[in-house]
């Protein structure tokens, strides 16, 4: 009896008044208090307890695995690894040891991939080699920084590798080689399923069934990005001002003199013919692949740091950036400049879109289009002039621009522009709008408190806003509302050797095996929530004197309230899928045990 009626209060606690808010589609219960929840990439949810880690599919309604743990577990340390379906989180049993424990497991089934049961390691970096099952972790203890190779399978270490070159501590060496680059090399595994692993300065082949060292070739400066050719017997690396050939079989320099760059190297590009570009943050460059030599009279050379480029095709379209400014210059395929000279802004550009018409562009200042074939600004008779970093939606046939209060609309089939609608004041401290989409009946603008719904004729239909919750809760949200879940799945992008204008996806049928379906369900995940037809919005709800925390999904073609959820407490512990509009929250009994809701919005 006792059992029934705390069951109740508990039902009461989390849902209020039935007749007025969502009551919860199904729950759970657990032994031991709860601690915190998290959202996977694939939508298993896992939760920590006192004594577990839990894994829940919310499609099936149920527990379908369990660690038992009597470990603590940080949630901030609970990190996916992109592309799979594993994750790694670190963990201490102060009654056992005041050591931390690294922990990989696949989330998908509560398989323990890897445990350093008997070892005070802390993981620096962690590279999924799917291709020959594995993961490659490179790890510290102590002073000593070596190289594991942790069996998918079995949840071994085929074997380890010490990297002496290493430097530990915390001086400016420690530093340099701690801090990765975006464009820094990653290990990578050839044809004959042994590793390529750059350390710093030096280019290793091992071999992955031993972790013997079968060559290095030592270079002047950190490594960066590697690529493999097509037939898989060479590989090329960047490492300073210099680029390099090598033989994967022998380790030995495959062209006579190293090709020399100017500005620091960012990436490897392959094109056709045995061709292959090459980016440094100051100019592009095409190369033969099997001498090393120039294809081009001449670098392209650029007059701000490279940022980024696109292919089209005529040539290629080279953004580059600064904090104070940002320039588009136009190149064909033979190096030369399609545009007398490069176009340049005032503004760094937070925003850009090719299109039919031009390069439509955005900044603080403006936004404007230019013309690809003549590199000027007059398709335009005016500029739009904005205040503030705008937000921008931009399709095929049309654009959007937000920026002071106002909301332009760009025709894209044409040559003009609008102001749609003005005077967009959403209420809150720092509310602005954070996104822009297109309905059936207009434009939707919203930011975490607000919702407003403009018609295609300027007109606002609706104006929404909820009083933020708790700062607590708020922070929270704050980091998960309106995202879209866009792991990697296994997938390798190179370019088309037939075609230098498009970009290709190839898979890797031995990493298909090991994620199995992740890349299934994570496709799925994005195509669903593509299609969402409602804001949720974590918002204070007042009742009598008390302030509490509710979940509250509007539609957001009418902006009615669909459901809402009402907490007794300002701290939830709560996580949401913006996807399938599901809340899941966790209470704690007063004395032991914990429960797990999952409230369809």
């Amino acid at each position: 009896m006792k059992k029934i009626i705390f069951r109740m209060l508990v039902l009461l606690c989390v849902v209020g008044n039935a007749s007025a808010q969502v009551e919860p589609q199904w729950k759970l219960s657990f032994e031991s208090k709860a601690k915190w929840i998290t959202l996977t990439s694939t939508g298993t949810v896992v939760v920590a307890t006192n004594s577990a880690l839990i894994g829940i599919d919310p499609d099936k309604q149920q527990k379908i695995w369990e660690v038992k743990a009597l470990d603590q577990i940080d949630k901030a340390s609970f990190v996916e690894i992109e592309g799979t379906s594993f994750a790694m989180y670190e963990s201490t049993n102060p009654l056992k040891s005041l050591k931390t424990q690294t922990t990989i497991i696949d989330f998908t089934t509560g398989k323990i991939v890897y445990n350093n049961v008997d070892a005070d390691l802390t993981i620096r970096e962690k590279y999924p080699l799917l291709d020959i099952g594995a993961i490659l972790l490179e790890a510290k203890a102590g002073k000593n920084i070596f190289l594991a190779l942790v069996d998918i399978n079995s949840g071994k270490e085929r074997w380890r590798l010490d990297l002496p070159e290493r430097k530990t501590g915390f001086g400016l060496g420690a530093l340099k080689q701690t801090i990765k680059s975006l464009f820094d090399a990653s290990p990578i595994t050839d044809l004959d399923g042994n590793i390529l692993y750059p350390d710093d300065k030096v280019l290793k082949r091992i071999d992955a069934q031993t972790g013997k060292v079968l060559w290095g070739n030592e270079n002047e400066k950190t490594i960066g990005r590697l690529n493999l050719s097509d037939d898989g017997q060479s590989v090329y690396l960047g490492s300073g001002k210099k680029i390099m050939g090598i033989n994967v079989a022998d380790g030995k320099d495959q062209w006579k003199d190293p090709l020399k760059i100017s500005g620091d190297f960012q990436m490897f590009i392959p094109s056709r013919d045995k061709k292959m570009y090459v980016v440094t943050s100051r100019e592009i460059n095409l190369i033969d692949t099997q001498t090393g030599k120039a294809a081009w009279k001449k670098p392209a050379e650029f007059d701000l740091p490279f940022a980024s480029l696109r292919f089209t095709n005529e040539g290629i379209l080279v953004f580059g950036t600064t904090e104070k400014e940002s320039m588009f210059d136009y190149i064909n395929f033979e190096g030369k400049g399609i545009w007398k000279r490069s176009y340049k802004t005032d503004r760094p550009i937070v925003s850009f879109r090719l299109t039919a018409k031009g390069i439509l562009f955005a900044n603080a200042e403006e936004a404007n289009m230019i013309d690809l074939k003549t590199g000027d600004d007059t398709i335009w008779k005016k500029r739009i002039k904005l205040k503030g970093r705008p937000v921008t939606f931009v399709d095929e046939k049309m654009a959007l621009i937000y920026s002071d209060e106002k909301l332009y609309r760009v025709n894209l089939e044409g040559n003009g522009y609008e102001l749609l609608a003005e005077n967009i004041k959403f209420e809150g401290k720092d509310e602005d709008v954070k996104r822009i989409e297109v309905l059936e009946n207009g434009y939707l603008l919203s930011s975490q408190q607000n919702v407003w719904l403009i018609g295609t004729s300027g007109k606002v239909i609706y104006s929404k806003y909820y009083k933020p919750a708790s700062v607590g809760t708020a922070l929270k949200v704050l980091g998960v509302v309106g995202q879209v879940y866009a792991t990697v799945d296994n997938l390798e992008v190179v370019q088309d050797p037939n075609d230098p204008n498009a970009m290709v996806i190839q898979r890797s049928e031995k990493g298909d095996k090991i994620v199995g379906d992740i890349s299934k369900a994570i496709a799925n995940r994005k195509k669903s929530f593509s299609t969402s037809d409602a804001n949720f919005i974590m918002t204070r709800v007042e009742d009598g004197e008390n302030k509490r925390v509710g979940m509250v999904k509007v539609d957001k073609r009418t902006g009615e309230e669909k459901g809402k959820i009402v907490l007794k407490t300002l701290d939830p512990i709560f996580d949401v899928d913006y996807v399938t509009g599901q809340l899941f929250t966790l209470l704690n009994g007063t004395v032991s045990g914990s429960e797990f809701f999952c409230y369809k919005l």
